[in-house]
């Protein structure tokens, strides 16, 4: 496993490029005490190979089992975690806190030409969003000009 929790986009990329296919899970919201802030990323190849985190470690292996069928049959997943949830305690989930976490297959889901531009963007220090609406299942890289107020210099 990887822990340079900075390039996780770029080695999902390479992995699928390089014919082993690839799955990028990603923490899209958080609630109370959460392992990891959202945002955090997990790249799973194939072969089961894993770069990042979601959680610290706590649902990893959920996770992956969940990225190897989203590999097979081509579909993304959305997954909830929290202290509450059965399979997250069993998986070692008891910070208290919940997460919810998005698998998507690359070149299926996630375009590859798409998760190309984001890491080209992320190269040149372009700001970028990847929005996604999971009801309607679409994706798309949004610029400073589509939301210039999420897009502010000074952070706020």
């Amino acid at each position: 496993m990887s822990q340079n929790f900075d390039n996780i986009p770029e080695t999902a990329l390479l992995w699928h490029r390089a014919g082993r296919g690839a799955a990028l899970a990603t923490v899209v919201e958080t609630w109370g005490s959460a392992p990891r802030p959202v945002g955090s990323q997990l790249a799973i190849a194939g072969d089961t190979e894993i770069a990042g985190s979601v959680s610290g470690g706590c649902v990893e292996g959920a996770v992956i089992i969940e990225a190897m069928d989203a590999l097979e049959d081509g579909k993304s997943r959305m997954m909830e975690f929290g202290v509450s949830d059965d399979q997250a305690f069993a998986v070692g989930l008891a910070c208290g806190g919940k997460i919810r976490v998005m698998i998507e297959p690359i070149g299926t889901v996630l375009p590859e030409d798409m998760l190309a531009e984001l890491v080209a963007a992320r190269t040149g220090r372009v700001p970028v969003a990847y929005v996604v609406n999971p009801d309607a299942q679409t994706r798309r890289l949004a610029t400073k000009g589509d939301f210039p107020d999420r897009f502010r210099s000074d952070k706020s």
